[in-house]
Formats: C-alpha cells, sequence, structure tokens
C-alpha cells in the first residue's frame, strides 16, 4: 500500500493524497452475504425529526459487515475494504465448523495464512489470533482489546494502531495494557485481544482535499460561534474580543480546561482491580 497525491488538474483535487488499494480483493460474493442493512438516522431524531447529534448527515450508503472471532482455526481467503471502519476486513473461512466469518484485518495478514482463536499454547499463537491476556507474552502487540471473543474489542481498534502488556498483578487477577495514546489501563485478566497491529497504517497520512469528500462520509460542516446569533451561541452576535473559546453550552474548550477528574489506582495502599480505569 501507497500514497497516490492526485494532480493539481482541480481545485479540489489540488491536496488530496488517497491510498492505493490495489491488494484488496473486490467483488466477492462471500463477502456481500456478510452485509447487513439497516435504516440510517444520523443526526436527525426518529421521534421528533429534530436534529440532536451535530454535524451529522447522511452520506451515501453503506452496508455493515459485522465482525466476528470464533472458536476454531480459520484460514485467510482474502483481505476486503470496509466501509464503515478505517482499517480493512479478513474473509476468513473457518477449517472445523466449515463457515465464513469475517475479522478485522491484522497488519501483514494476506491471503493463506492461518490463526488459531482462544488458544492456550505459546507456539500457536501468530498474527490475528485472539487469546486471553493471560496467554499473551508480554511487549507483544496487541489490538481489539474487549471483554468478548466474538467482538471487534473497546480498545485499541483504530486504523494503524497497537498496544502492549505492560505487566501483571496476579494477586488482584489484572493486567496493565499500554494503549496507543500513551496511557495504561488496568483490566482483568479475561479481556481477550488480538495479536498484531490493526492494517492500513498509512491511514493519517491521506487527505479528503475538498468538503465534497466530508460531505459523502456523512460529516456537515461546522459553522464559527462568532458567526451566529446570540441565542445560538455564548460568542454569537459580536467579534471574540479576547474572550475565551466555549462550547455551544458554555464548556471551555481550550486552556487545558480538564473535562473529568483523574482516578487513583491505588487506594488505601492496596491495588484495587479496575476494569478499565485510567491508573496513569
Amino acid at each position: 500500500m501507497y500514497i497516490l497525491k492526485s494532480k493539481a488538474y482541480t481545485p479540489g483535487v489540488r491536496h488530496k493524497k488517497s491510498l492505493s488499494k490495489f491488494l484488496l480483493c473486490k467483488n466477492l460474493k462471500v463477502f456481500k452475504l456478510k452485509k447487513i442493512l439497516f435504516n440510517r438516522h444520523k443526526g436527525w431524531s426518529c421521534n421528533s425529526g429534530k436534529i440532536t447529534v451535530r454535524h451529522k448527515g447522511a452520506g451515501v450508503k453503506k452496508i455493515y459487515k459485522r465482525a466476528e472471532y470464533l472458536r476454531t482455526i480459520g484460514l485467510t481467503i482474502c483481505v476486503c475494504y470496509n466501509s464503515f471502519r478505517n482499517s480493512f476486513s479478513c474473509i476468513n473461512f473457518d477449517l472445523i465448523k466449515k463457515v465464513f466469518f469475517q475479522t478485522v484485518s491484522t497488519e501483514n495478514v494476506f491471503a493463506g495464512s492461518i490463526f488459531e482463536t482462544n488458544s492456550n499454547a505459546l507456539n500457536r499463537l501468530s498474527l490475528g489470533s485472539r487469546t486471553k491476556l493471560k496467554n499473551i507474552p508480554f511487549g507483544m502487540p496487541i489490538h481489539s482489546l474487549g471483554l468478548w471473543i466474538i467482538d471487534t474489542g473497546i480498545y485499541i481498534w483504530g486504523a494503524g494502531v497497537s498496544g502492549r502488556l505492560l505487566w501483571t498483578c496476579k494477586k488482584n487477577n489484572w493486567y496493565v495494557v499500554s494503549l496507543s495514546s500513551g496511557k495504561n489501563i488496568a483490566v482483568s485478566s479475561n479481556y481477550y485481544a488480538t495479536i498484531g497491529r490493526i492494517s492500513n497504517r498509512k491511514y493519517r497520512l491521506t487527505s479528503v482535499g475538498k468538503a465534497g469528500g466530508s460531505r459523502i462520509w456523512g460529516v456537515r460542516p461546522c459553522t464559527r460561534g462568532v458567526a451566529m446569533n446570540p441565542v445560538d451561541h455564548p460568542q454569537g452576535g459580536k467579534s471574540n474580543k479576547g474572550q475565551t473559546a466555549v462550547s455551544p453550552w458554555g464548556i471551555i474548550t481550550k486552556c487545558g480546561f480538564k473535562l473529568h477528574k483523574k482516578k487513583l489506582a491505588l487506594k488505601n495502599k492496596k491495588w484495587v482491580d479496575l476494569v478499565g480505569k485510567d491508573i496513569i
């Protein structure tokens, strides 16, 4: 995968940078069978019809493909594009149950790769294998950290990111995991994680290039607060005049204002089990 820079034949593509997808599979019938159709109401309430979430629009039609992990040995068939994720998706074949299933693609996992899910043996762990934290060696890159095995995870699921297992406390049965943002969290040893780094690492180098590309993805334009009326925004109806930037609800958005309190992991000089809590 490499970055493609468009020629500046129009102002809209002057700064556009896209990712080449020559390694991805297209027009695969198995991939279309795993789709889920649903009604989209982005930004608008189904009952009142009013805007409940700002800066969201309908965008183009998308087909949702749910990622799932089975408890057996899988063979990767191909790597495909996923319209709901920044990373790619893998179509796999279960060698025991004889069914097709889909997972989030791991970097350097291509067609023909074999992985085993929920394995306790260290020699059976490979890129794309999903198992509990207590079966993963320290320092190994992981992603899709979650409580369930048939899940895409609640931590470390962005394109090109990975985390690492730092240390453990066997007495309280929890593990400390380093996230890609630099934070360390303490989770239970029964959490599941996938070995490796998520695919599409170069996604952060891409650029849409024009406003129409964002509208296709369902992102509506954002209006500055000083350009609004006083009934619409605290900064509306006048120039900024050195006023601190706030949200439409009056919450400070700059100047290092903290929105939540930092939780401590050490309580009464004893380590406690903090599932999914920040400790540093």
